[in-house]
């Protein structure tokens, strides 16, 4: 069976070097076996090397621009803070090939994403709804990429005012709870990741799946559906 071959843009940072190690262990749920075959590091020039199948792409806005402009693959984005500007570029690069763009890889958090839609409709039930997530103190873009996802699916579900509550401390990974309270009775819903494995884990698995796909902009929402 023919390997996929992966390239890592950020390979050096926590979500890199969980990757490394999970290509160490070929502990990832695909079919296809899998290997690191080039990295693209901190500070190095954003010119893609050749002999890449698929990207996935944990940097920094600024290196996954650079990274669609140079490498004509299709492309994993889990990288989250960028601008509108930004997203324009990134759907222009998804014409021409595959993009699964996603500020969270964990089907778990998928999970959480389709209970929410199934909170009472505000016009059945006069709420108070907020989102609280927290992270390690080292996280830059607060609120982070998957509240902004779970903040829409709310505003979509009716609810035109949600709290937004951000925490940054210590070494958490992450944590996403959705709350919905009224005055007789709450509802809480949480998703909490143990370790960064659960990240790497989708974002393999995401890769292998977009090697399928035609050109576009994906969500992992549409590896469920596509089941």
């Amino acid at each position: 069976m023919r390997i996929l071959n992966v390239g890592v843009c950020g390979a050096t940072g926590r979500m890199g070097r969980e990757l490394a190690q999970l290509e160490a262990s070929q502990e990832a749920l695909t079919a296809q076996p899998w290997r690191i075959a080039a990295e693209i590091h901190r500070g190095a020039p954003l010119v893609a090397p050749t002999g890449v199948d698929v990207w996935i792409d944990f940097s920094a806005p600024e290196a996954t621009m650079g990274l669609i402009e140079t490498a004509k693959r299709p492309i994993v984005i889990g990288t989250t803070g960028f601008s509108e500007a930004q997203r324009a570029e990134i759907l222009h690069h998804s014409e021409d090939y595959p993009v699964l763009m996603s500020g969270n890889m964990s089907f778990g958090i998928e999970v959480l994403r389709r209970m929410v839609r199934e909170l009472p409709h505000p016009k059945r039930a006069v709420a108070d709804v907020s989102i609280v997530e927290e992270h390690h103190r080292r996280k830059r873009d607060a609120p982070s990429g998957t509240a902004k996802m779970i903040e829409v699916d709310l505003r979509e579900h009716g609810f035109s005012s949600v709290a937004m509550h951000s925490l940054r401390e210590g070494g958490i990974i992450g944590v996403h709870r959705v709350r919905w309270v009224t005055e007789s009775e709450e509802i809480e819903i949480t998703h909490r990741a143990f370790n960064r494995s659960v990240f790497a884990q989708g974002a393999v698995m995401a890769a292998e799946w977009l090697m399928t796909r035609q050109p576009g902009l994906y969500a992992i929402s549409d590896i469920w559906e596509d089941e």
